[in-house]
């Protein structure tokens, strides 16, 4: 195989633009997705690339909505929310997490607000 020369390069690279293997090579490794047509597939809609932004939406649904509810269980603990960021560190941030998902949270009011089980109150019984 020979070198290339600087003045070369603008041929290489107008043939392999010409070349449609090289089209039709980077629609195989690149596919389209959410269901868009497929050049390669007679225009015919790709039912991996619908599944998948399919399951992308749901996912992104309940991304905002599980952050949220690990805030409350972190503040019923009488955590920050920024304990949230210890779940980065790989595998113990996961478990330190689980962790304070199950333990039991502060009897009565803390610094994030009353008690959820009402617990801690002083309450007569007659």
């Amino acid at each position: 195989m020979s070198k290339l020369n600087a003045a070369e390069i603008p041929s290489v690279v107008s043939r392999a633009l010409a070349d449609q293997s090289v089209v039709d090579m980077h629609t195989h490794l690149y596919p389209p997705s959410f269901g868009t047509p497929v050049p390669h597939a007679g225009g015919k809609t790709d039912p991996a690339g619908l599944i998948f932004g399919v399951f992308g939406l749901v996912m992104l649904g309940l991304l905002i909505p599980s952050i949220a509810v690990t805030f409350r269980r972190l503040h019923d603990t009488n955590r920050s929310a920024w304990w949230l960021l210890i779940g980065l560190v790989p595998f113990l941030g996961a478990l330190v997490l689980l962790v304070f998902y199950f333990l039991d949270g502060t009897p009565g009011p803390n610094k994030f607000g009353p008690d959820p089980k009402g617990r801690g109150a002083a309450e007569v019984f007659a």
